[in-house]
């Protein structure tokens, strides 16, 4: 396992007690894209890829309870390559509105936009 891996491990415990999430997120070493989006997207009932571009707002895509998969590009978004193999792995776009968000804001408000759409926050 990864320093990075063992980092986050560490840091969940305190991070889920603060929010008073009762289980612990699993925490795996890092893998390829390919290996991470077709082992993330077996067992949930969609992927939602974040994409700024021409993509349909989150209210389209989602439907259903989930579980939900949800990609989020760096620094300055996926790749062509990436995106497109995301898409043929059966990812869905979503955008969040007309603004570029960072990574960091963009995964927050990504889950969000999920936790909205679930009826987890109302």
């Amino acid at each position: 396992m990864s320093a990075d891996c063992g980092a986050c491990m560490r840091s969940s415990s305190p991070a889920c007690c603060q929010c008073g999430r009762n289980r612990l997120p699993a925490i795996q070493a890092p893998e390829t894209l390919h290996q991470g989006l077709a082992s993330a997207l077996a067992g949930a009932a969609a992927g939602i890829l974040l994409d700024p571009s021409d993509a349909e707002p989150p209210a389209t895509v989602l439907s259903g309870p989930g579980p939900f998969v949800l990609v989020v590009g760096r620094r300055a978004d996926l790749t062509n390559a990436e995106r497109s193999e995301a898409l043929r792995m059966g990812y869905r776009p979503v955008h969040l509105g007309p603004r570029i968000l960072r990574t960091e804001t963009a995964g927050l408000a990504g889950l969000v936009a999920l936790q909205v759409q679930g009826g987890d926050l109302r």
